[in-house]
């Protein structure tokens, strides 16, 4: 608390995963002066918490905080149907720090050894039944995930949820990224 003022300097919470809500009631608590905002699940599971009109995922929460970058995956649910398909979350993204926080849709494995030496990434296990039922559905996440890559290029810090911190070099997000892409294509496309 004392990086916040304790708690003082926090303006608002983004809640990005949809089906991360556990921690929701303690964080209004801890800092009863911040804006909270989450995705229409949060609001259905947490209705306690005084929720910001604006949805995390939408315009206008971006056009709000233009020091970040927001990504919705497509091809994929944001909220599944099934519960236990995890694989969704609005992915952020802070340019002057290089700093992205994904919340599942891609993951790091669990080994801080091999982190340390080849950092790298990995599909959410639940992707492939996140894909939407629609056409093209695998191709779309793909597109996405590749685009984001390139768009994203110069991401130097990892931070996922359940997995911690993951430093990557010049140019080696990108590469992860695209590589684990290339290695699911065939299959999340064939769904």
């Amino acid at each position: 608390m004392s990086l916040t003022n304790n708690g003082q300097d926090v303006e608002a919470v983004l809640n990005i995963h949809p089906f991360h809500t556990v921690h929701c009631a303690q964080m209004a608590k801890d800092f009863p002066q911040a804006t909270f905002y989450g995705s229409r699940r949060h609001l259905e599971q947490v209705p306690e918490i005084n929720w910001a009109e604006d949805l995390v995922e939408s315009d206008a929460v971006a056009a709000r905080y233009t020091e970040l970058e927001f990504s919705l995956p497509k091809g994929i649910y944001y909220i599944a149907p099934d519960d236990a398909v995890h694989a969704g979350s609005l992915l952020v993204y802070h340019p002057a720090s290089q700093s992205i926080y994904v919340d599942d849709t891609f993951e790091i494995p669990p080994s801080k050894l091999l982190n340390a030496v080849q950092p790298t990434l990995g599909l959410h296990p639940t992707t492939e039944q996140a894909l939407k039922d629609e056409p093209n559905a695998g191709q779309q996440y793909c597109d996405w995930a590749t685009a984001l890559a390139h768009k994203w290029r110069d991401v130097r810090y990892f931070c996922g949820a359940h997995s911690g911190l993951v430093e990557f070099g010049e140019g080696e997000f990108e590469s992860a990224l695209v590589s684990i892409i290339n290695g699911a294509r065939a299959e999340l496309e064939n769904s």
